[in-house]
């Protein structure tokens, strides 16, 4: 085999496996989000000096640079984004015993969205599976969505809010 004929097929895989790796990395939206999910875990780190040592010692797991987040995330599948997302979650959950989300205003705010978030789904034909086979995430109960709501950790309630934001994305496009 000549060295033409090496650097040639050498070329063509590395070329293959770039774009396998594109064509399977997380989309901007989601990776704008996923940046914004990681500042707002490390901020919330910050507050709580049981989790000083995830700061100091994790590195860029828990680095308050968004664009380093967000050009990871880009690398990698959203599987993957939420993979690391959930390290973090479950993280704050040891080391900071996240308060509930009894806040008055983020609950209502949160129901409301809920709600707007399904009335989308439910003008939309793609979206009808969400509505038939995911239950109460897409109801347009406000008070069912504000009451769980109040009895559920801050990360689950944007974890929730966020789960209908990407079906949205995928079933109204």
């Amino acid at each position: 085999m000549s060295i033409r004929h090496v650097l040639c097929v050498t070329v063509a895989l590395a070329a293959g496996a770039s774009f396998a790796v594109a064509a399977h990395a997380a989309d901007d939206s989601f990776c704008r989000d996923y940046a914004q999910a990681s500042i707002s875990q490390f901020r919330t780190a910050e507050t709580h000096e049981r989790c000083e040592h995830h700061l100091r010692d994790e590195g860029a797991r828990w680095s308050n640079n968004y664009r380093a987040h967000y050009d990871w995330c880009r690398g990698v599948s959203r599987e993957q984004a939420w993979d690391e997302r959930n390290a973090r979650k479950a993280a704050l959950e040891r080391c900071a015993q996240t308060e509930q989300a009894t806040d008055d205003n983020f609950c209502r705010d949160y129901a409301q969205a809920a709600v707007n978030q399904a009335r989308t789904a439910e003008t939309h034909e793609r979206c009808q599976h969400h509505l038939r086979n995911e239950g109460a995430r897409w109801s347009n109960n406000y008070r069912a969505h504000y009451d769980w709501c109040r009895g559920a950790k801050r990360e689950a309630v944007w974890d929730e809010r966020n789960a209908r934001k990407y079906a949205l994305e995928e079933c109204t496009h």
